[in-house]
């Protein structure tokens, strides 16, 4: 079997029951089975009996037969030799391919029908499926239960949509296959129930496009979604983006607003303190004629205010007409949160050590 052909070989899945598993691979081995062969249904017949096939297709089975002998005129003769090569093809390529896919099924659950050899030689394809078909066929309530719970698996928006849907549509169809039939209604809210609230519109639209409660199904939900996935939730999404930016802005503008206020306070307290601060004391001579000021000798006292400090102060420019957050021109290091409290060490705190000034403003 070549490369192409082995990696469209249905896959028997080992992580979930064998029961589940059939379900799944039963109708993947029908269509492999198609592929192979000229006609509409391939060698699809080599995996039922007569009836079985014609109930499944709602017609009987038509292998290619063997041409008998070759008689008659040179056309006869073409048409015979046609006939048989395509019947050698059957038999000697499309039939066994699709025996090797079914004999890669897990050996344990072939194993019942080998001979007292181990081997299958002496089982057709049509038994090994009619085993199959017997033994695995019906799911237990355990398998129910599982698809069920498939059936409320949350979507994922990282993942792509179109593949959660096609999924959640896969697990509806094995339901129904098994006999377990969801009223629509039903099925409807539970699929709705896998999507958040930015979803919300695609159910209002569906309301409104399918107005007659019978005719909201599955079928009808499913492309509904995927439509809005692809043409509206983008829109939804960038509106929500600009909105959050606009409120991140909207937030930015506010902190400075509040800083100003801040600075304003702050001033506003200065000028009030030197307004009501008492007068200085006299002045005395001290030694060899200096002068004084009472509390302070040899030397001017230390102010206890900052100069400057009704302003708003940034990193970078100290005391001026804007703060760290709306600097212009800022210097390297420049801390926009910096404040007359804590300025995080501002060049403009040197400055003022110098000069004997305090730096922190009343």
């Amino acid at each position: 079997m070549a490369d192409h052909e082995l990696n469209m070989c249905p896959i028997w899945d080992i992580t979930v029951s064998h029961t589940l598993a059939f379900l799944k691979y039963e109708p993947a081995i029908v269509d492999f089975s198609i592929t192979l062969g000229g006609g509409r249904y391939g060698v699809a017949f080599a995996l039922y009996d007569p009836a079985a096939f014609t109930a499944r297709f709602g017609t009987p089975p038509t292998p290619l037969l063997p041409p008998g002998d070759a008689l008659g005129n040179a056309q006869q003769i073409a048409n015979w030799s046609a006939r048989l090569r395509k019947y050698n093809v059957q038999e000697d390529e499309h039939l066994p391919k699709l025996r090797t896919a079914i004999l890669m099924v897990p050996q344990e659950v072939l194993e019942p029908l080998k001979d007292d050899y181990g081997s299958l030689v002496m089982r057709s394809t049509a038994d090994i499926m009619t085993y199959l078909r017997v033994e695995y066929g019906t799911l237990t309530q355990e398998d129910l239960d599982f698809l069920m719970r498939q059936l409320s698996v949350k979507y994922d928006p990282i993942k792509a949509l179109p593949a959660f849907v096609a999924q959640w549509s896969a697990t509806f169809r094995d339901l129904t296959r098994a006999g377990q039939l969801l009223p629509s209604t039903l099925a409807t809210q539970t699929l709705q129930s896998c999507f958040g609230s930015e979803f919300d519109q695609c159910w209002v639209d569906f309301v409104k496009d399918v107005p007659v409660v019978a005719n909201r199904t599955v079928p009808r939900l499913c492309p509904a979604i995927l439509k809005f996935g692809k043409d509206v939730l983008p829109l939804l999404k960038a509106q929500a983006s600009i909105g959050i930016n606009q409120v991140t802005a909207l937030t930015e503008k506010l902190t400075v607003v509040t800083q100003q206020l801040q600075a304003l306070e702050a001033s506003t307290r200065h000028a009030l303190s030197v307004k009501q601060a008492p007068a200085a004391a006299p002045s005395h001579r001290g030694k060899r004629g200096a002068t004084t000021t009472k509390g302070a000798v040899g030397k001017q006292a230390k102010s206890a205010l900052t100069p400057f400090a009704f302003q708003p102060f940034c990193w970078s420019h100290g005391p001026c007409k804007h703060l760290g957050m709306g600097c212009g021109d800022p210097d390297a290091g420049h801390k926009k949160n910096a404040t007359w409290q804590d300025q995080m060490g501002s060049p403009w705190k040197t400055y003022y050590d110098t000069r004997g000034w305090s730096i922190i403003s009343p």
